[in-house]
């Protein structure tokens, strides 16, 4: 945890008007983090697809890619992808959740990237009341805190001895709920669809299952304005990419007008 990460009893209240004040309490997500996992691989495809030739997709322009990667603010990206990759949970698992801002370790020998968040009241009772007493949440706790060569836990990974209160809990604990109610939410959504398959249901250690949540963004544009909000040269180049292909002449002036940057940065 960083410095910007408040603890449960520095919890933040918001204004939401007629100065009815909102209690929100920090957590974290379950998340597979940016370090060798499918998530800078939707970045760098969709960068790649960008920057293929436009006749058949299959062919990357390679000098037009390095310098994209070069120009690019990965480090924005990557925050940016979480911020979104936030908002897909937090509509998925139905809570009120919003984004503070990604942590990344110094070295990630034994931790990866975390999404730091804030819960309402509301919904952190919600999920209280849903998860607190299930397996799913006691499996999630006893794997997150149970101690082993090269690890040592702070935690008990008894959730009994945790106390029946949450809002006392810290964010590793309130942040261990999320873990476990997207796990019940996800294993929900396979049985409902009929499937046999009960593997991979802790939601938090699959990949494959977070990547699903981003279908959405990838398919409406989100991905790729994230690439070009963090790479001021990369529109330049996507329209150097149409000036080659067989498509060309097309309306250059509308085509820099779909790919202007979509926010201040």
């Amino acid at each position: 945890m960083d410095a910007n990460t408040k603890s449960v009893e520095e919890s933040e209240t918001t204004n939401q008007g007629d100065d009815v004040e909102i209690k929100r309490y920090p957590t974290t997500i379950p998340w597979c983090g940016m370090y060798g996992t499918v998530m800078p691989e939707m970045l760098e495809n969709a960068l790649e697809q960008l920057l293929s030739d436009h006749d058949t997709g299959t062919k990357v322009d390679k000098e037009a890619l390095e310098e994209a990667t070069d120009a690019m603010d990965w480090h924005k990206a990557y925050t940016e992808l979480a911020e979104e990759y936030t908002k897909q949970w937090a509509e998925w698992v139905g809570l009120d959740i919003k984004f503070v801002n990604m942590w990344s370790p110094r070295e990630y020998n034994f931790v990866t990237d975390e999404i730091h968040t804030t819960i309402s009241l509301d919904s952190l009772m919600a999920v209280r009341l849903d998860v607190m007493d299930s397996a799913i949440f006691k499996d999630v706790a006893k794997r997150r805190f149970t101690s082993r060569p090269g690890y040592i836990s702070f935690y008990d990974s008894d959730t009994s001895t945790w106390g029946r209160n949450v809002l006392e809990w810290d964010v590793c604990q309130i942040g261990t709920l999320m873990s476990a109610a997207a796990s019940k939410k996800y294993l929900s959504d396979k049985l409902s669809e009929e499937s046999d398959d009960e593997d991979d249901v802790d939601f938090e250690r699959n990949q494959m299952a977070q990547r699903e949540l981003m279908e959405c963004p990838l398919g409406n544009g989100v991905i790729d304005n994230i690439l070009f909000d963090n790479c001021l040269i990369l529109a330049k180049l996507v329209e150097g990419i149409y000036e080659k292909s067989s498509q060309f002449p097309i309306d250059m002036g509308q085509l820099s007008l779909n790919l202007q940057p979509t926010s201040n940065q």
